[in-house]
């Protein structure tokens, strides 16, 4: 059980990249956080990647939410995913 799931996506903000934050959790299938995820910036500005690693997980469904905040301001997006084996 070596599979891994690999999202890359850019969160767009202000000029300055240090006035935003971006972060991600692993919710349940019923919206609950499981744990909070690592963000590996990429090369280019804005640019992030989530390295998941499936061999801990239990087969059933599964989201990754991702939020980018800015001062008071705040968006997040949520990706759903089902593991079967």
């Amino acid at each position: 059980r070596t599979e891994r799931l690999l999202v890359r996506f850019r969160a767009y903000g202000p000029a300055d990249p240090s006035s935003f934050t971006v972060s991600a959790r692993l919710l349940d299938r019923v919206g609950h956080v499981m744990r909070d995820l690592a963000l590996s910036p990429a090369a280019e500005r804005g640019e992030h990647t989530i390295d998941l690693p499936l061999a801990g997980f239990a087969p059933g469904e599964y989201a990754i939410e991702v939020k980018a905040a800015s001062g008071a301001r705040e968006a997040s997006e949520r990706t759903p995913f089902r593991i079967t084996y």
